[in-house]
């Protein structure tokens, strides 16, 4: 970190938070699991892009650069995986139980 802070310069320092709060830590834990249960109820292409708005908008981002974000992530999600891998990601327990009805 040093040789970083000596290369780059003292702006990349965090202006006086430089401590951990342990809350801070607990929300991003709780906000971790919540990703996983989303993704196995709704699915990676289903909760994937609901995710990053939510976490860009806790982030202080602007609502529209939250859809943004969220439109890229499915966008890139997508594209990658289902096209370009042609990757089948699991599609989450609503779906799966939408199309057994």
């Amino acid at each position: 970190g040093g040789a970083v802070l000596r290369f780059f310069g003292s702006h990349l320092q965090a202006s006086g938070d430089s401590e951990r709060k342990v809350i801070r830590e607990l929300y991003a834990f709780a906000a971790m699991g919540g990703c996983v249960l989303g993704i196995w109820l709704f699915g990676f292409l289903g909760f994937s892009p609901v995710f990053v708005l939510l976490w860009m908008l806790a982030g202080g981002k602007t609502f529209k650069a939250s859809v943004c974000g969220g439109a890229f992530s499915l966008l890139f999600i997508y594209l990658l995986f289902e096209l370009a891998f042609q990757y089948e990601l699991y599609r989450g327990v609503v779906f799966i139980w939408l199309l057994d009805l």
